[in-house]
């Protein structure tokens, strides 16, 4: 079953958690951004619902838009992701003696990688604007921006993992220095963020 606007939580990941390809790891990586963003676009939001905010109105206005971009990008990625890999499975079920099964193959996982990677980039992204949120927010919703960035930073790094297996053959391709970065960049706010 391919999910949809209309499902509930509980039948989205029952659709995760069926024996099918899809939706898989890149869906999961973009439903955890988009999750990240969330909490993101609501600290920001209840931040600038207070009378003492003036001092990051400004910024905290800029922040909840961000978000709220990201999120539904991520959305669009974890939709786009449902899709995504059936042409490699597709390489995959090629016969070996066929001549351009390899090329096919690398292809086909080539073009898997650029979803994976823009979502490392916008988990990085997220990770960076929570930990923001988290400073320079009202501090009843320091725990849910927290929370923001842990979970955005998960989707980073399953996205950036997904870029660099998909790319595994190609060890000099650079999007995986791109995804390791994003991945790097996240993990760093998140340590800082955190005091450890």
């Amino acid at each position: 079953m391919r999910p949809s606007p209309e499902q509930s939580l509980s039948e989205l990941l029952s659709d995760l958690a069926a024996p099918t390809p899809a939706p898989g790891a890149g869906s999961a990586a973009g439903w955890s951004c988009a999750h990240g963003a969330a909490l993101v676009e609501m600290t920001a939001g209840i931040t600038l619902a207070r009378p003492d905010a003036e001092r990051v109105r400004e910024r905290m206005s800029e922040i909840a838009a961000r978000a709220r971009a990201l999120r539904a990008r991520s959305v669009q990625i974890a939709e786009a992701e449902l899709d995504a890999y059936a042409p490699v499975l597709a390489a995959l079920r090629a016969s070996r003696e066929d001549p351009g099964r390899v090329a096919r193959l690398d292809a086909a996982l080539s073009d898997a990688s650029e979803t994976p990677l823009e979502l490392a980039a916008i988990g990085a992204e997220l990770a960076a604007l929570a930990a923001e949120v988290a400073g320079d927010g009202a501090a009843s919703v320091t725990g849910d921006a927290l929370a923001g960035l842990l979970i955005a930073e998960a989707g980073c790094q399953a996205a950036a993992r997904l870029v660099a297996m998909n790319l595994d053959r190609h060890p000099a391709d650079p999007r995986r220095g791109v995804a390791d970065q994003a991945a790097e960049q996240a993990a760093a706010i998140r340590q800082r963020a955190l005091g450890r």
